[in-house]
């Protein structure tokens, strides 16, 4: 759940940043070409997060799940990938311009389809990925006949499958609204079939998984 809760905000936070510089109302004022100007923002957060990797490494055994989990090194990570899509945008911008300058003159919109898109994805595979672990464990609970504990879960499992739906349905009106048109009928029916398809995965893992993979060891006496 962490895991997921820091993927999606990663995805939040890289769609907002990629806005956000894009729209400095400075940028295209500074004394060097876009392309430059790409490359060095890119290098500076790239320089920034290795001197930040070294400095950890000087002060203690580099382990890194321990980076990962008590040293930033999930943000840090982000911020370097974050660079190295600046460093890349510039280093295209300047040896391919007749491609890439068209795109970003016209608010560099193939880039922010393409991040739109993840960040919708990272919506609906968060919310799928808890209906999938809330209906299996509520189906787990059934066969060891924890009645109560099973509701609970199975009411947490309809509000993830709600979210979830309701992000996928968005996700292809965008589809449909930005790359290719999509009717109402189809969008309806594919998104019945993603919830539908949501529920009945979680049952079967559920039944034919080991039911330890599901419940506690409280849950299991």
């Amino acid at each position: 759940m962490k895991i997921l809760l820091k993927i999606y905000s990663a995805s939040c936070l890289i769609v907002v940043a990629f806005f956000a510089v894009l729209s400095v109302p400075w940028w295209e004022s500074l004394p060097v070409s876009d392309a430059a100007a790409m490359m060095i923002f890119g290098g500076v957060i790239l320089a920034v997060v290795t001197a930040y990797l070294l400095r950890v490494r000087s002060t203690e055994a580099f382990d890194f799940g321990y980076f990962l989990a008590a040293k930033g090194g999930f943000w840090a990570i982000t911020a370097a990938c974050f660079g190295i899509f600046w460093l890349l945008s510039g280093l295209l911008l300047y040896f391919i311009p007749q491609m890439v300058e068209p795109a970003f003159e016209r608010g560099a919109w193939p880039v922010a389809a393409m991040l739109a898109v993840l960040f919708w994805l990272a919506l609906v595979f968060m919310f799928a990925f808890l209906t999938f672990t809330a209906v299996a464990n509520a189906t787990a609970l059934l066969l060891v006949r924890k009645i109560k504990s099973a509701l609970g879960s199975f009411a947490i499992g309809v509000v993830c499958l709600a979210l979830a739906a309701l992000f996928f349905s968005l996700f292809s009106e965008m589809i449909s609204d930005v790359f290719i048109r999509l009717s109402a009928g189809f969008q309806s029916v594919a998104t019945w079939i993603f919830a539908s398809l949501l529920v009945v995965i979680g049952v079967v893992d559920g039944i034919i998984c080991k039911i330890g993979n599901h419940l506690g060891n409280k849950e299991l006496q």
